[in-house]
């Protein structure tokens, strides 16, 4: 089986997840888990939990078919869809961090909870999990809303995304 990574309009990830669906390929969803504060009353707000597309315009799916010309024929006439993406000597199958990515979202059923950060010296570094193993670095955190920046470093798919965060104290 391989992973592949389609380029789609973004808010149209949706109408491209339930295409797919039909003719029978395996989606890795991928949602980012946030904390928001809604309003219950006209003064009182209580804390909830958001689900948004963890990199917007990006599908992930999984097929046993040969994607020859025709494959990517038939995958690129789906209304909204751009483009696999495609590395340097043509193929499209995820390799390396990408592939790590993907099977990593399978793992989390396509929710991606608060990443564990820590305080090092003057940097904010990623604590445990897959962004760390894969090498993600933290660019940029705005502590007031706990969000933390973080760069992916794939081969094909270079992008940074905006995370909430769960500071470790450690010593």
């Amino acid at each position: 089986m391989s992973i592949y990574c389609l380029f789609c309009e973004t808010g149209r990830e949706i109408t491209v997840e339930d295409a797919l669906k039909r003719r029978n390929y395996e989606l890795i969803e991928a949602h980012k888990e946030r904390l928001i504060w809604e309003k219950v009353g006209k003064r009182d707000k209580a804390k909830a939990k958001e689900y948004k597309p963890l990199i917007p315009g990006y599908i992930f799916f999984a097929t046993d078919d040969e994607a020859d010309a025709a494959f990517w024929q038939e995958i690129t006439k789906i209304p909204s869809v751009y483009y696999p993406l495609k590395y340097g000597d043509g193929t499209h199958a995820l390799r390396g961090n990408d592939l790590k990515f993907a099977i990593w979202l399978q793992t989390q059923q396509g929710l991606v909870r608060p990443i564990k950060v820590f305080k090092k010296e003057d940097k904010v570094v990623i604590a445990e999990g897959p962004l760390k193993e894969m090498g993600g670095t933290i660019l940029e955190v705005n502590h007031k809303r706990k969000c933390a920046k973080v760069r992916l470093h794939g081969e094909g798919i270079q992008l940074s995304l905006w995370l909430q965060y769960q500071m470790l104290n450690i010593e």
